[in-house]
Protein backbone atom coordinates (compact mmCIF):
# COMPACT_ATOMS: atom_id res chain seq x y z
CA UNK A 1 0.00 0.00 0.00
CA UNK A 2 1.96 3.52 -1.21
CA UNK A 3 0.50 6.66 0.86
CA UNK A 4 1.40 9.47 0.71
CA UNK A 5 0.96 12.74 3.41
CA UNK A 6 1.65 16.16 2.57
CA UNK A 7 1.42 18.42 5.74
CA UNK A 8 3.05 21.29 6.81
CA UNK A 9 3.96 21.53 10.82
CA UNK A 10 1.93 23.25 12.66
CA UNK A 11 2.85 25.59 15.91
CA UNK A 12 -0.62 25.38 16.85
CA UNK A 13 -2.45 22.30 17.63
CA UNK A 14 0.63 20.90 15.76
CA UNK A 15 0.41 17.55 13.65
CA UNK A 16 1.64 14.30 16.00
CA UNK A 17 3.31 11.51 13.59
CA UNK A 18 4.40 8.11 14.16
CA UNK A 19 4.57 5.01 12.42
CA UNK A 20 0.66 4.00 13.25
CA UNK A 21 -0.10 7.44 11.35
CA UNK A 22 -0.76 11.29 11.86
CA UNK A 23 -2.85 13.13 14.15
CA UNK A 24 -3.62 16.77 14.99
CA UNK A 25 -5.66 17.92 17.67
CA UNK A 26 -7.73 16.57 20.36
CA UNK A 27 -10.34 13.77 21.38
CA UNK A 28 -12.71 14.13 24.21
CA UNK A 29 -14.40 11.35 26.17
CA UNK A 30 -17.25 11.13 28.44
CA UNK A 31 -15.16 10.94 31.90
CA UNK A 32 -13.52 14.12 30.26
CA UNK A 33 -9.94 12.82 29.76
CA UNK A 34 -8.90 14.66 26.46
CA UNK A 35 -6.32 12.59 24.52
CA UNK A 36 -3.82 14.09 21.69
CA UNK A 37 -1.04 12.61 20.46
CA UNK A 38 0.32 8.96 20.34
CA UNK A 39 -2.81 8.01 23.06
CA UNK A 40 -5.42 9.65 20.62
CA UNK A 41 -4.19 7.83 17.67
CA UNK A 42 -4.03 4.34 20.09
CA UNK A 43 -7.32 4.92 20.81
CA UNK A 44 -8.68 5.55 17.46
CA UNK A 45 -6.91 2.40 16.04
CA UNK A 46 -8.15 -0.03 18.64
CA UNK A 47 -11.75 0.99 17.84
CA UNK A 48 -11.04 0.81 14.07
CA UNK A 49 -9.10 -2.42 13.52
CA UNK A 50 -12.09 -3.72 16.08
CA UNK A 51 -15.18 -2.02 14.69
CA UNK A 52 -17.59 -2.40 11.73
CA UNK A 53 -17.54 0.90 9.28
CA UNK A 54 -21.28 1.30 9.85
CA UNK A 55 -21.32 1.19 13.57
CA UNK A 56 -18.92 4.19 14.88
CA UNK A 57 -19.49 6.13 17.93
CA UNK A 58 -20.24 9.95 18.22
CA UNK A 59 -16.10 10.46 18.32
CA UNK A 60 -16.14 14.06 20.42
CA UNK A 61 -13.45 16.91 20.08
CA UNK A 62 -11.14 18.67 17.56
CA UNK A 63 -9.18 16.59 15.43
CA UNK A 64 -8.32 15.23 12.32
CA UNK A 65 -6.52 11.76 11.86
CA UNK A 66 -4.60 9.44 9.64
CA UNK A 67 -4.51 5.89 11.14
CA UNK A 68 -2.28 3.43 9.72
CA UNK A 69 -2.80 -0.46 10.02
CA UNK A 70 -0.79 -2.73 7.92
CA UNK A 71 -2.58 -2.51 4.53
CA UNK A 72 -5.41 -0.14 5.56
CA UNK A 73 -5.48 3.59 5.71
CA UNK A 74 -8.08 5.87 7.44
CA UNK A 75 -8.81 9.44 7.04
CA UNK A 76 -10.87 10.79 9.52
CA UNK A 77 -12.57 14.24 9.82
CA UNK A 78 -14.10 14.72 13.17
CA UNK A 79 -17.76 16.16 14.11
CA UNK A 80 -17.65 20.10 12.32
CA UNK A 81 -14.04 19.45 10.14
CA UNK A 82 -11.87 21.29 12.30
CA UNK A 83 -8.75 20.43 10.67
CA UNK A 84 -9.73 20.10 7.07
CA UNK A 85 -8.19 16.88 4.82
CA UNK A 86 -8.21 16.27 1.50
CA UNK A 87 -6.86 13.13 -0.87
CA UNK A 88 -6.42 12.08 -4.31
CA UNK A 89 -5.83 8.58 -5.46
CA UNK A 90 -2.44 8.32 -7.65
CA UNK A 91 -1.52 5.14 -10.06
CA UNK A 92 -0.71 2.65 -6.78
CA UNK A 93 -1.63 4.43 -3.68
CA UNK A 94 -3.44 7.88 -1.56
CA UNK A 95 -2.22 10.83 -1.45
CA UNK A 96 -3.59 12.81 1.33
CA UNK A 97 -2.72 16.73 2.57
CA UNK A 98 -3.88 19.24 4.79
CA UNK A 99 -4.79 21.56 1.67
CA UNK A 100 -5.96 21.05 -1.72
CA UNK A 101 -3.86 23.54 -3.41
CA UNK A 102 -0.47 21.17 -2.29
CA UNK A 103 -2.23 18.45 -4.15
CA UNK A 104 -2.66 20.50 -7.32
CA UNK A 105 1.03 21.33 -7.66
CA UNK A 106 1.63 17.94 -7.86
CA UNK A 107 0.47 18.06 -11.54
CA UNK A 108 -0.44 21.25 -14.27
CA UNK A 109 -3.61 22.83 -15.29
CA UNK A 110 -5.91 20.85 -13.09
CA UNK A 111 -8.13 23.54 -12.44
CA UNK A 112 -12.11 23.24 -12.79
CA UNK A 113 -13.49 24.55 -15.20
CA UNK A 114 -16.40 25.46 -13.61
CA UNK A 115 -16.64 27.41 -10.49
CA UNK A 116 -20.47 29.14 -10.31
CA UNK A 117 -21.08 27.32 -7.55
CA UNK A 118 -18.14 28.33 -5.63
CA UNK A 119 -18.48 31.91 -6.56
CA UNK A 120 -21.80 32.23 -5.34
CA UNK A 121 -22.00 30.17 -2.23
CA UNK A 122 -18.33 30.36 -1.18
CA UNK A 123 -18.06 26.79 -1.05
CA UNK A 124 -17.03 23.62 -3.44
CA UNK A 125 -20.52 21.36 -3.29
CA UNK A 126 -20.11 17.61 -1.81
CA UNK A 127 -16.57 16.56 -0.96
CA UNK A 128 -15.25 18.26 -4.01
CA UNK A 129 -12.83 20.92 -4.15
CA UNK A 130 -11.58 23.71 -6.64
CA UNK A 131 -9.18 20.91 -8.17
CA UNK A 132 -10.18 18.06 -10.07
CA UNK A 133 -9.87 14.75 -8.39
CA UNK A 134 -8.91 15.96 -5.35
CA UNK A 135 -11.96 15.53 -3.00
CA UNK A 136 -12.01 16.60 0.68
CA UNK A 137 -13.36 14.75 3.96
CA UNK A 138 -16.42 15.49 4.88
CA UNK A 139 -17.46 16.96 8.57
CA UNK A 140 -18.24 13.33 10.42
CA UNK A 141 -17.14 10.92 8.41
CA UNK A 142 -14.12 9.50 7.06
CA UNK A 143 -12.74 7.20 4.70
CA UNK A 144 -10.42 3.64 4.43
CA UNK A 145 -8.22 3.42 1.86
CA UNK A 146 -7.28 -0.61 1.43
CA UNK A 147 -6.35 -2.85 -1.99
CA UNK A 148 -6.93 0.15 -4.04
CA UNK A 149 -10.46 0.81 -3.14
CA UNK A 150 -11.92 3.93 -1.21
CA UNK A 151 -15.03 3.10 1.32
CA UNK A 152 -16.13 6.46 3.06
CA UNK A 153 -18.13 5.70 6.65
CA UNK A 154 -19.98 8.25 8.95
CA UNK A 155 -19.17 8.31 12.67
CA UNK A 156 -22.09 9.38 14.91
CA UNK A 157 -24.97 11.23 12.99
CA UNK A 158 -25.18 14.87 12.13
CA UNK A 159 -29.15 16.25 12.33
CA UNK A 160 -30.27 12.69 12.36
CA UNK A 161 -32.79 12.32 14.17
CA UNK A 162 -32.35 9.20 17.20
CA UNK A 163 -32.52 8.26 20.20
CA UNK A 164 -31.46 9.81 22.91
CA UNK A 165 -30.88 9.82 26.78
CA UNK A 166 -33.50 12.08 28.35
CA UNK A 167 -30.88 15.06 28.76
CA UNK A 168 -32.16 18.33 29.85
CA UNK A 169 -30.33 21.59 28.39
CA UNK A 170 -28.24 21.91 31.56
CA UNK A 171 -26.76 18.55 32.02
CA UNK A 172 -25.54 18.65 28.93
CA UNK A 173 -24.21 22.20 28.88
CA UNK A 174 -23.13 21.58 32.36
CA UNK A 175 -20.87 18.18 30.71
CA UNK A 176 -19.70 20.69 28.02
CA UNK A 177 -18.19 23.39 30.22
CA UNK A 178 -16.62 20.27 32.61
CA UNK A 179 -14.55 19.29 29.67
CA UNK A 180 -14.13 22.47 28.72
CA UNK A 181 -12.69 23.75 32.02
CA UNK A 182 -11.08 20.64 32.74
CA UNK A 183 -8.11 21.51 29.94
CA UNK A 184 -5.08 22.76 30.46
CA UNK A 185 -5.72 26.86 31.91
CA UNK A 186 -4.72 29.29 29.60
CA UNK A 187 -3.84 32.66 31.00
CA UNK A 188 -6.94 34.29 29.55
CA UNK A 189 -10.03 33.15 27.57
CA UNK A 190 -10.45 35.54 24.38
CA UNK A 191 -13.98 35.98 23.60
CA UNK A 192 -15.27 37.66 20.80
CA UNK A 193 -18.02 39.56 21.97
CA UNK A 194 -20.80 40.57 20.10
CA UNK A 195 -24.30 41.87 20.56
CA UNK A 196 -26.40 38.37 20.05
CA UNK A 197 -26.93 35.06 22.38
CA UNK A 198 -23.61 32.71 21.73
CA UNK A 199 -21.10 34.62 22.77
CA UNK A 200 -23.01 36.41 25.55
CA UNK A 201 -24.03 33.06 26.65
CA UNK A 202 -20.30 31.85 26.60
CA UNK A 203 -18.93 34.46 28.62
CA UNK A 204 -21.87 34.07 31.46
CA UNK A 205 -21.19 30.71 31.64
CA UNK A 206 -17.39 30.92 32.23
CA UNK A 207 -18.77 33.97 35.05
CA UNK A 208 -21.15 31.57 36.44
CA UNK A 209 -18.27 29.04 36.78
CA UNK A 210 -16.23 31.55 38.73
CA UNK A 211 -13.73 32.07 36.13
CA UNK A 212 -12.22 35.12 36.14
CA UNK A 213 -9.48 35.47 33.71
CA UNK A 214 -11.26 36.92 30.81
CA UNK A 215 -10.47 39.13 28.16
CA UNK A 216 -13.52 39.84 25.30
CA UNK A 217 -13.19 42.05 22.21
CA UNK A 218 -16.06 43.64 19.60
CA UNK A 219 -14.91 44.80 16.16
CA UNK A 220 -17.00 46.96 13.62
CA UNK A 221 -18.70 50.35 13.30
CA UNK A 222 -18.48 51.94 16.51
CA UNK A 223 -21.95 53.24 16.71
CA UNK A 224 -23.81 49.95 15.40
CA UNK A 225 -25.69 48.29 18.11
CA UNK A 226 -23.15 45.26 18.28
CA UNK A 227 -20.90 47.12 19.89
CA UNK A 228 -23.09 49.40 22.01
CA UNK A 229 -24.56 46.12 23.14
CA UNK A 230 -20.85 43.90 23.77
CA UNK A 231 -19.95 47.40 25.58
CA UNK A 232 -23.01 46.95 27.92
CA UNK A 233 -22.51 43.26 28.56
CA UNK A 234 -18.55 43.97 29.18
CA UNK A 235 -19.51 46.51 31.64
CA UNK A 236 -21.57 44.73 33.44
CA UNK A 237 -19.77 42.41 34.38
CA UNK A 238 -16.71 44.25 35.04
CA UNK A 239 -14.74 42.14 32.46
CA UNK A 240 -12.09 43.69 30.55
CA UNK A 241 -13.35 44.86 27.10
CA UNK A 242 -11.61 46.10 23.80
CA UNK A 243 -13.22 47.26 20.62
CA UNK A 244 -11.14 47.64 17.00
CA UNK A 245 -13.24 49.83 14.70
CA UNK A 246 -13.79 48.62 11.00
CA UNK A 247 -12.95 51.78 9.41
CA UNK A 248 -10.98 52.27 6.41
CA UNK A 249 -7.55 52.17 7.66
CA UNK A 250 -8.20 48.51 9.40
CA UNK A 251 -9.76 47.16 6.86
CA UNK A 252 -6.92 48.06 4.11
CA UNK A 253 -4.35 45.61 6.12
CA UNK A 254 -6.30 43.31 3.89
CA UNK A 255 -3.63 44.11 1.04
CA UNK A 256 -0.70 43.77 2.85
CA UNK A 257 1.27 40.76 1.28
CA UNK A 258 1.13 38.67 4.53
CA UNK A 259 -2.01 38.93 5.09
CA UNK A 260 -2.94 38.36 1.44
CA UNK A 261 -0.93 35.31 2.04
CA UNK A 262 -2.74 33.75 4.81
CA UNK A 263 -6.28 34.34 2.86
CA UNK A 264 -4.91 32.35 -0.06
CA UNK A 265 -3.84 29.49 2.58
CA UNK A 266 -6.84 29.66 4.90
CA UNK A 267 -8.92 29.05 1.46
CA UNK A 268 -6.89 25.83 1.18
CA UNK A 269 -8.21 25.29 -2.94
CA UNK A 270 -11.81 23.99 -1.37
CA UNK A 271 -13.74 26.96 0.16
CA UNK A 272 -13.43 31.15 0.39
CA UNK A 273 -12.36 33.02 3.15
CA UNK A 274 -13.49 34.22 6.90
CA UNK A 275 -12.22 37.60 6.68
CA UNK A 276 -14.03 39.50 9.74
CA UNK A 277 -12.25 37.94 12.60
CA UNK A 278 -8.66 38.89 11.53
CA UNK A 279 -8.46 42.11 11.49
CA UNK A 280 -9.49 42.75 14.56
CA UNK A 281 -7.04 40.14 16.18
CA UNK A 282 -4.12 41.77 14.32
CA UNK A 283 -5.02 45.21 16.20
CA UNK A 284 -5.20 43.44 19.43
CA UNK A 285 -2.10 41.44 18.90
CA UNK A 286 -0.26 45.01 17.89
CA UNK A 287 -1.10 46.36 20.99
CA UNK A 288 -0.03 43.28 23.30
CA UNK A 289 -3.27 41.87 24.12
CA UNK A 290 -3.10 38.49 22.64
CA UNK A 291 -0.48 36.79 24.66
CA UNK A 292 1.20 33.30 24.91
CA UNK A 293 -1.28 31.06 26.43
CA UNK A 294 -4.66 32.55 25.75
CA UNK A 295 -7.07 30.34 24.20
CA UNK A 296 -10.04 31.62 22.36
CA UNK A 297 -13.54 31.21 22.59
CA UNK A 298 -15.23 31.41 19.48
CA UNK A 299 -19.36 31.12 19.55
CA UNK A 300 -19.68 30.21 16.12
CA UNK A 301 -23.33 29.00 15.22
CA UNK A 302 -24.73 27.86 18.03
CA UNK A 303 -27.91 29.72 16.91
CA UNK A 304 -27.99 27.23 14.06
CA UNK A 305 -28.12 24.17 16.69
CA UNK A 306 -31.00 26.42 18.66
CA UNK A 307 -33.44 26.26 15.86
CA UNK A 308 -32.50 29.48 13.30
CA UNK A 309 -32.81 27.13 10.44
CA UNK A 310 -35.73 25.29 11.40
CA UNK A 311 -38.82 26.75 9.63
CA UNK A 312 -41.13 28.62 12.64
CA UNK A 313 -44.71 27.00 11.93
CA UNK A 314 -43.83 23.60 10.51
CA UNK A 315 -43.68 20.47 12.53
CA UNK A 316 -41.98 17.10 12.04
CA UNK A 317 -44.60 14.96 11.24
CA UNK A 318 -45.83 17.34 8.68
CA UNK A 319 -46.69 16.09 5.19
CA UNK A 320 -43.36 17.09 3.03
CA UNK A 321 -44.10 20.27 1.03
CA UNK A 322 -41.54 21.35 -1.67
CA UNK A 323 -43.36 24.49 -2.07
CA UNK A 324 -42.58 25.46 1.42
CA UNK A 325 -39.07 24.45 1.40
CA UNK A 326 -38.12 26.08 -1.51
CA UNK A 327 -39.36 29.54 -0.95
CA UNK A 328 -37.67 28.66 2.55
CA UNK A 329 -33.75 28.06 0.69
CA UNK A 330 -34.75 30.99 -1.62
CA UNK A 331 -35.53 33.10 2.07
CA UNK A 332 -32.20 31.72 3.93
CA UNK A 333 -29.19 31.31 0.68
CA UNK A 334 -30.44 33.16 -2.53
CA UNK A 335 -31.65 36.61 -1.51
CA UNK A 336 -28.45 37.98 -2.22
CA UNK A 337 -28.90 37.25 -6.20
CA UNK A 338 -32.64 37.43 -6.82
CA UNK A 339 -31.43 40.93 -8.65
CA UNK A 340 -29.43 39.26 -11.15
CA UNK A 341 -29.25 36.75 -14.21
CA UNK A 342 -28.12 34.22 -12.13
CA UNK A 343 -31.66 32.91 -10.14
CA UNK A 344 -32.13 29.64 -11.82
CA UNK A 345 -28.43 28.56 -12.27
CA UNK A 346 -28.25 28.61 -8.69
CA UNK A 347 -31.43 27.40 -7.55
CA UNK A 348 -30.25 24.32 -9.63
CA UNK A 349 -27.00 24.07 -8.10
CA UNK A 350 -28.92 23.99 -4.42
CA UNK A 351 -31.92 22.08 -5.20
CA UNK A 352 -29.72 19.18 -6.67
CA UNK A 353 -28.47 18.74 -3.19
CA UNK A 354 -31.47 19.52 -1.27
CA UNK A 355 -34.03 18.11 -3.20
CA UNK A 356 -31.91 14.66 -3.80
CA UNK A 357 -34.72 12.11 -3.00
CA UNK A 358 -38.53 11.99 -2.14
CA UNK A 359 -39.35 13.10 1.73
CA UNK A 360 -42.14 11.96 3.46
CA UNK A 361 -42.59 14.59 6.05
CA UNK A 362 -40.95 18.07 6.64
CA UNK A 363 -39.07 16.38 9.43
CA UNK A 364 -37.13 14.46 7.20
CA UNK A 365 -36.51 16.95 4.96
CA UNK A 366 -35.35 19.31 8.19
CA UNK A 367 -32.81 16.62 9.35
CA UNK A 368 -31.30 16.44 5.55
CA UNK A 369 -31.58 20.14 5.18
CA UNK A 370 -29.54 20.49 8.44
CA UNK A 371 -27.00 17.89 7.97
CA UNK A 372 -26.13 19.80 4.61
CA UNK A 373 -26.14 22.93 6.23
CA UNK A 374 -23.90 21.60 8.89
CA UNK A 375 -21.41 19.67 6.74
CA UNK A 376 -21.44 22.22 3.82
CA UNK A 377 -21.05 26.59 5.19
CA UNK A 378 -20.49 25.84 8.56
CA UNK A 379 -17.49 23.21 8.82
CA UNK A 380 -16.13 24.72 5.47
CA UNK A 381 -17.00 28.60 5.53
CA UNK A 382 -17.88 29.54 9.11
CA UNK A 383 -15.52 27.22 11.03
CA UNK A 384 -12.10 28.17 8.65
CA UNK A 385 -12.29 31.36 11.05
CA UNK A 386 -10.47 29.25 12.96
CA UNK A 387 -7.47 29.20 10.76
CA UNK A 388 -7.38 33.54 11.74
CA UNK A 389 -6.65 32.24 15.87
CA UNK A 390 -4.04 29.65 14.58
CA UNK A 391 -2.35 32.17 12.91
CA UNK A 392 -2.42 34.56 16.07
CA UNK A 393 -0.46 31.69 17.16
CA UNK A 394 -3.67 30.99 20.11
CA UNK A 395 -5.23 27.57 20.39
CA UNK A 396 -9.15 27.45 20.34
CA UNK A 397 -12.21 25.86 21.46
CA UNK A 398 -15.70 25.08 20.49
CA UNK A 399 -18.22 24.54 22.78
CA UNK A 400 -21.24 24.66 20.71
CA UNK A 401 -19.95 21.94 18.47
CA UNK A 402 -19.25 19.32 21.23
CA UNK A 403 -21.01 16.50 20.18
CA UNK A 404 -23.03 16.07 23.15
CA UNK A 405 -24.39 19.13 22.58
CA UNK A 406 -24.96 19.09 18.76
CA UNK A 407 -27.11 15.53 19.14
CA UNK A 408 -29.11 17.34 21.91
CA UNK A 409 -30.20 20.13 19.66
CA UNK A 410 -30.61 18.29 16.55
CA UNK A 411 -32.74 15.69 18.69
CA UNK A 412 -34.77 18.25 20.14
CA UNK A 413 -38.32 18.42 18.61
CA UNK A 414 -38.59 21.67 15.82
CA UNK A 415 -41.59 23.26 17.31
CA UNK A 416 -39.54 23.31 20.68
CA UNK A 417 -36.63 25.32 18.12
CA UNK A 418 -38.32 27.46 16.47
CA UNK A 419 -36.70 30.73 16.45
CA UNK A 420 -34.71 29.39 19.30
CA UNK A 421 -37.47 29.56 22.04
CA UNK A 422 -36.41 27.19 23.67
CA UNK A 423 -32.48 28.07 24.05
CA UNK A 424 -33.74 31.86 24.57
CA UNK A 425 -35.76 30.75 27.43
CA UNK A 426 -33.27 28.54 29.14
CA UNK A 427 -30.07 31.21 28.45
CA UNK A 428 -32.23 34.16 30.28
CA UNK A 429 -33.49 32.09 32.97
CA UNK A 430 -30.02 30.46 34.13
CA UNK A 431 -27.58 33.09 32.85
CA UNK A 432 -28.55 35.98 31.95
CA UNK A 433 -31.51 37.64 34.32
CA UNK A 434 -29.31 36.49 37.11
CA UNK A 435 -26.40 38.06 35.93
CA UNK A 436 -28.58 41.53 34.84
CA UNK A 437 -27.81 40.35 31.16
CA UNK A 438 -31.44 39.88 30.09
CA UNK A 439 -32.05 39.37 26.32
CA UNK A 440 -35.49 41.40 25.41
CA UNK A 441 -35.12 41.31 21.35
CA UNK A 442 -38.84 42.47 21.89
CA UNK A 443 -37.11 45.68 23.37
CA UNK A 444 -34.22 46.15 21.70
CA UNK A 445 -34.26 48.82 18.88
CA UNK A 446 -31.64 46.71 17.17
CA UNK A 447 -33.50 43.45 17.27
CA UNK A 448 -36.36 44.64 16.21
CA UNK A 449 -35.20 45.60 13.17
CA UNK A 450 -33.37 42.37 12.43
CA UNK A 451 -36.60 40.82 13.63
CA UNK A 452 -39.07 42.73 10.29
CA UNK A 453 -36.03 42.33 8.06
CA UNK A 454 -36.04 38.36 8.28
CA UNK A 455 -39.48 38.09 8.13
CA UNK A 456 -39.42 40.41 4.66
CA UNK A 457 -36.42 38.11 3.48
CA UNK A 458 -38.99 34.86 4.28
CA UNK A 459 -42.43 35.71 3.30
CA UNK A 460 -41.79 38.58 1.05
CA UNK A 461 -37.91 37.72 -0.80
CA UNK A 462 -38.82 39.72 -4.12
CA UNK A 463 -39.43 42.87 -2.08
CA UNK A 464 -36.52 42.01 0.42
CA UNK A 465 -34.08 41.54 -2.37
CA UNK A 466 -35.40 45.24 -4.00
CA UNK A 467 -34.74 46.62 -1.09
CA UNK A 468 -31.33 45.17 -0.42
CA UNK A 469 -30.38 47.44 -3.52
CA UNK A 470 -30.47 50.87 -1.77
CA UNK A 471 -28.34 52.97 0.17
CA UNK A 472 -30.27 53.67 3.16
CA UNK A 473 -30.54 49.71 3.26
CA UNK A 474 -27.01 48.86 2.61
CA UNK A 475 -25.77 51.39 5.05
CA UNK A 476 -28.22 49.87 8.13
CA UNK A 477 -26.61 46.90 7.59
CA UNK A 478 -23.09 46.97 7.45
CA UNK A 479 -22.21 47.05 10.75
CA UNK A 480 -18.44 45.80 9.73
CA UNK A 481 -18.09 48.39 6.77
CA UNK A 482 -17.80 45.49 4.39
CA UNK A 483 -18.44 48.15 1.36
CA UNK A 484 -15.09 49.28 1.55
CA UNK A 485 -13.70 45.67 1.09
CA UNK A 486 -16.55 45.09 -1.67
CA UNK A 487 -15.35 47.99 -3.60
CA UNK A 488 -11.61 47.63 -3.31
CA UNK A 489 -11.98 43.92 -4.37
CA UNK A 490 -14.12 44.65 -6.94
CA UNK A 491 -11.70 47.09 -8.25
CA UNK A 492 -8.81 44.51 -8.09
CA UNK A 493 -10.86 41.98 -9.87
CA UNK A 494 -11.57 44.47 -12.72
CA UNK A 495 -8.13 45.11 -12.92
CA UNK A 496 -7.28 41.67 -13.65
CA UNK A 497 -9.28 41.50 -16.57
CA UNK A 498 -11.97 39.78 -14.35
CA UNK A 499 -15.38 41.06 -13.92
CA UNK A 500 -16.78 40.73 -10.81
CA UNK A 501 -20.05 37.82 -11.14
CA UNK A 502 -21.58 40.16 -8.39
CA UNK A 503 -21.53 43.02 -5.98
CA UNK A 504 -21.11 41.43 -2.87
CA UNK A 505 -18.86 40.87 -0.94
CA UNK A 506 -19.07 37.26 -0.13
CA UNK A 507 -18.65 36.13 -4.28
CA UNK A 508 -16.12 38.75 -5.02
CA UNK A 509 -13.88 37.50 -2.05
CA UNK A 510 -14.49 33.61 -3.84
CA UNK A 511 -13.52 35.48 -6.96
CA UNK A 512 -10.85 36.45 -5.36
CA UNK A 513 -9.70 33.11 -4.17
CA UNK A 514 -9.60 32.06 -7.72
CA UNK A 515 -7.47 34.43 -8.77
CA UNK A 516 -4.96 33.60 -6.21
CA UNK A 517 -4.93 30.27 -6.13
CA UNK A 518 -4.30 30.36 -10.02
CA UNK A 519 -7.53 30.52 -12.19
CA UNK A 520 -8.47 33.86 -13.02
CA UNK A 521 -11.90 32.88 -14.12
CA UNK A 522 -12.90 35.14 -16.27
CA UNK A 523 -16.51 34.56 -17.96
CA UNK A 524 -18.82 35.93 -20.77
Amino acid sequence: MNVQILVDDQKVFPWHKSEVGFIRGYILLDDGAELSGEKALDYLRGVLVNADLNDFQNWNGSFAAIVLDQDKCYVISDGISSFPLFYRQSNDGIIISDSAIKLSELDENIFKSETLHFELFSICPGNETLIKGVFQILAGEGILFSNGAITSFQHGNIALKVKRKDDTIQNVWDNVLDRLLNDKKPSKWLIPLSGGWDSRLLLASLWDRGVRNIVTYTYGSKNSFEVKTAQSVAQQLGVEWHFVEYDNECLSTFWKEDVQNFFKEQSKGAFSIQEQEVFALLKLKEKGIIEPGCKALPGYCCDLLAGSYTIPGVRETDLFDREVATQWVKAKHMSFIKSTDLPEAAEELLFSQLFIRDFNTMGEWMSHYERWFTQQKVSKYIISGLRSFEWMGLEWRLPYWDRQWMNLWYNTDFEFRWNRNLFKQWANERYFTPLGLTMSEESEESFKANSWKERLRVHYPNVFSVLKRFVFWRKAVDINNAKYLQNSISRHLEQHGIPPRLQELNPLLAQWVLLKVGKSNKHK
